[in-house]
């Protein structure tokens, strides 16, 4: 039987739709199933600090985020725990972080917390990671201070006017202080703590 040019374009149109859809529907089958399963979780990243954020993500896929001052990032991630390389308010950590459900990460202004954010259970604050404190700094001498105060992983180096005060937000830590003052090296050890100020003074009273 011969077959009319027309019908003959219309089957060759049939059979390439349908080859292609045979090709095509798996995909987009095993994608929906994966979206509406446990497959994949949102993770949001909300950065409230002055800082870069930064978090590099190792486990079921290996992830790298920079998240600029004031500034957020959404992104859908494969379900899992994931070990972590965490920098935030030019300081860093790392751990492990369990991104099986969706999460919104939290990152305060330095030296403060995230506050209440809704289910806990869905919401992380970078603070509970890296442990900030905003430290007053007193300079109760009578004479210009050059402060060096450290930790083995932390320095920081103040200069004071008689009686100045200044503040410099630090992971919450013990450290070591030291200064000259009244022709005398001050040394000594200051827990950063919350409202708790550093106060100098010379080793006798001035």
């Amino acid at each position: 039987m011969k077959v009319h040019p027309v019908a003959r374009k219309i089957i060759i149109a049939v059979a390439v739709v349908l080859l292609f859809g045979a090709f095509t529907a798996p995909q987009v089958s095993e994608r929906s199933a994966l979206a509406a399963g446990t497959g994949l979780a949102r993770l949001n990243i909300e950065n409230s600090s002055q800082f870069d954020f930064v978090l590099m993500l190792y486990g079921p896929d290996d992830l790298n985020y920079v998240v600029s001052a004031y500034s957020s990032e959404t992104d859908t991630i494969i379900r899992g725990t994931y070990s972590f390389f965490m920098r935030a308010c030019n300081h860093t950590t790392t751990g492990t972080m369990d991104l099986s459900i969706h999460k919104t990460i939290y990152v305060p202004v330095c030296g403060g917390n995230a506050g209440a954010k809704g289910d806990k259970h869905h919401a992380v604050d970078v603070a509970d990671y890296i442990k900030m404190v905003k430290v007053k700094v007193r300079n109760q001498t009578q004479e210009p201070i050059g402060l060096y105060l450290r930790t083995i992983q932390n320095h920081y180096f103040l200069n004071l006017e008689p009686k100045e005060i200044q503040f410099v937000t630090v992971p919450k830590d013990t450290y070591v202080y030291s200064f000259v003052a009244c022709d005398e090296l001050v040394v000594g050890y200051y827990d950063a703590l919350v409202r708790w100020p550093l106060d100098l003074k010379c080793n006798e009273s001035d």
